[in-house]
Parts: structure tokens; C-alpha cells; sequence
């Protein structure tokens, strides 16, 4: 059980979603809109931000290095990070795949095939959560309880999404 939910926390924490917000540009110093702003074009008539391969490897690089930052392994324990470390960047570069891959495709226009589609991300990404896990466990064993903290905190603050999950395994409010 412990081997599902490390797992599945590192891996959302990993890679959740993660969006550029850009400011309106009729929005004054405190972010507040001015009385007479004009509605914003929509997406398709202006030129947006998107992130490319070399930007998300960028982010997975830095939240990896961050995560291995904060645990302060010891040097036993820095035995049990390659596989970890491989399992992460593999799974990053199938999100990153997919995600460029939705991007430029279009929608299905069947609901059934959409929902087939889903499947298939799904069972993709169960078998390489599956891998993860086998990789973290010997790692997850060698961490000291203040580690262990250490590694909800940090999943919790790098996805918002993570507080539900960090909070059933006992780490904190959430």
C-alpha cells in the first residue's frame, strides 16, 4: 500500500500540470482590472505562450534535481536514486509526448473514441507508475521518518493537487 501511494504522490507531483498565467494587460500594479477594460480577444486571435519540448524538460530537470535537493540522501541512500531518477524521466517524457502530441491533434469527434483514447493514456500510465514504484521502494525503505515528511511536504507544494493525497497518508493538513 505504502509502495501504491509513494508512487502515485511522486508521480503527481511530478507531473502535474503546469500552466503560464499571463497577466491582462489592462490590469493595474495589484492585479485588479481597470473600470473600462475591454474584453480579451479570444486565444485564437492572440499569440499565446506555449511551452515547447526543451521548456518541459527544463521544468521536469528542475523539479526532479529539487526533489532529490530536499531529501538530503546519505551516501547509501544515493545508491537508490538512479533507478528513481530513471523512472521519473521516463515517465516525464510520455507526458511530454502526449502532451505535445494532444496538442496537435484534434479532437475526437466520438465520444466513444475519446473515451477509448483516455483508456489508453491510462493503462500507459499504470504500467509506468508500476515501474516507478518497484524503482522508489528501495529508496522509500532507506528514508528516516523526517525524510519521509520531507517528501509529502515537498510533493504537497509542488501540486496543488497533491494536498488530498499527502493528507491521507498522514503528512499534514493539506
Amino acid at each position: 500500500m505504502n509502495k501504491s501511494i509513494v508512487a502515485g504522490v511522486m508521480a503527481l507531483a511530478l507531473l502535474g500540470p503546469s500552466s503560464v498565467y499571463a497577466q491582462r494587460a489592462d490590469a493595474d500594479d495589484n492585479g485588479a482590472q481597470s473600470p473600462q477594460a475591454q474584453p480579451q480577444p479570444r486565444q485564437t486571435e492572440q499569440k499565446r505562450f506555449r511551452f515547447g519540448r526543451d521548456d518541459m524538460k527544463a521544468f521536469a530537470d528542475a523539479r526532479i534535481a529539487g526533489l532529490k535537493a530536499g531529501l538530503k540522501l546519505t551516501q547509501d541512500q544515493e545508491k537508490n536514486w538512479p533507478p528513481v531518477e530513471q523512472a521519473l524521466r521516463d515517465i516525464m517524457q510520455k507526458r511530454m509526448d502526449q502532451r505535445l502530441a494532444k496538442r496537435d491533434r484534434q479532437k475526437p469527434e466520438d465520444a466513444i473514441q475519446a473515451i477509448k483514447e483516455r483508456a489508453e493514456q491510462l493503462e500507459e500510465r499504470g504500467g509506468s507508475l508500476k515501474k516507478l514504484a518497484d524503482a522508489a521502494e528501495p529508496l522509500y525503505q532507506s528514508l528516516n521518518e523526517a525524510q519521509k515528511r520531507r517528501l509529502v511536504a515537498m510533493l504537497k507544494a509542488g501540486d496543488e493537487g497533491l494536498g488530498r493525497v499527502a493528507k491521507r497518508r498522514g503528512g499534514g493538513r493539506g
